[in-house]
């Protein structure tokens, strides 16, 4: 994952994974309060999506190389745990 649209595509890969999975989507649809790990996981995908979308407007200023190196460890550790 060298670029910004090859992590998209892996956080929604991601997402279709957890969808699958009924008490992940309870608790990312928020109607259900989740255990610790799963409550992890969503603050970790939240943490993704807000990554994306700074580098996609342009708002770190830390440069690309290094949010994307965040961004593939983000996805490293939500990977973990789907």
């Amino acid at each position: 994952m060298n670029t910004l649209e090859e992590i998209i595509d892996k956080r929604n890969e991601q997402k279709e994974k957890m969808m699958d999975n009924y008490s992940f989507m309870m608790i990312y649809t928020g109607d259900l309060m989740g255990d610790e790990d799963e409550e992890e996981l969503m603050k970790k995908m939240q943490k993704l999506d807000d990554g994306i979308n700074k580098l996609k407007n342009d708002e770190c200023g830390c440069g690309e190389h290094m949010r994307l190196a965040e961004l593939r460890e983000l996805i490293s550790e939500i990977e973990e745990y789907i």
